[in-house]
């Protein structure tokens, strides 16, 4: 596994949270994409303990479980590490929360957040505190998806920091973690949306199938 590491005072720091559920080359390329069109030092990618509005918790592999797929999952690029920051709060994560210990921590380092244009449509914790803590929050949309909503959004908000959000155009892969789970619990391949070691923790621990069921597609 690759663990997170110490932060150089000097470089920018890309944060990407989710819930990695499980985590996919769409997520992969996407932070790479972001990194290198940035100038951004590293990603840190940061697994949810326990996501804030989400409706499908039953759904959720271990939080320990999706951990161990991320950090297998970004071992092979040195600009990538992992975070057990919000596994070791047992509360409910908040992004706030996060850049803030990151923020006590770190106190010289700057931090990119890069978050999915459609998470900007949920509520979000102090989003105007948080974008205080962050250096940019950089939102990424898809070719053809409309700025307007979300623009709207936040200029009702009256946020203080809002020149701090940016807009960061990338051709995403079409790859879901819905469409992954749909596809295990279906008995359907699903070997080359996710990196090898993923696949191999997938179908050893049994993971998005029913209680005692076992994986059936072909090894």
């Amino acid at each position: 596994m690759h663990p997170a590491r110490n932060y150089s005072p000097m470089s920018g720091v890309g944060l990407m949270g989710g819930t990695f559920n499980p985590i996919h080359l769409g997520h992969l390329y996407v932070a790479e994409e972001a990194r290198v069109r940035l100038g951004l030092d590293r990603v840190d990618f940061i697994p949810n303990q326990l996501p804030p509005h989400r409706q499908d918790l039953q759904e959720m592999a271990p939080a320990r479980d999706r951990y161990a797929m991320v950090c297998m999952a970004v071992s092979g690029n040195p600009r990538f590490t992992c975070s057990p920051i919000e596994l070791d709060r047992p509360e409910v994560s908040y992004t706030f929360d996060t850049v803030s210990a990151l923020r006590q921590k770190h106190p010289g380092q700057a931090f990119t957040f890069l978050g999915g244009a459609d998470s900007l449509l949920g509520d979000w914790y102090r989003l105007d505190d948080l974008l205080g803590l962050l250096d940019s929050f950089v939102v990424l949309t898809r070719p053809g998806s409309t700025r307007q909503a979300l623009e709207a959004r936040l200029d009702g908000l009256g946020l203080s920091h809002r020149g701090k959000v940016r807009w960061l155009e990338i051709a995403g892969m079409k790859i879901s973690a819905t469409d992954i789970r749909a596809r295990i619990r279906a008995g359907q391949a699903f070997r080359y949306l996710v990196s090898e070691p993923v696949y191999d923790h997938i179908r050893k621990n049994a993971l998005y199938l029913p209680p005692g069921a076992r994986a059936s597609e072909p090894a």
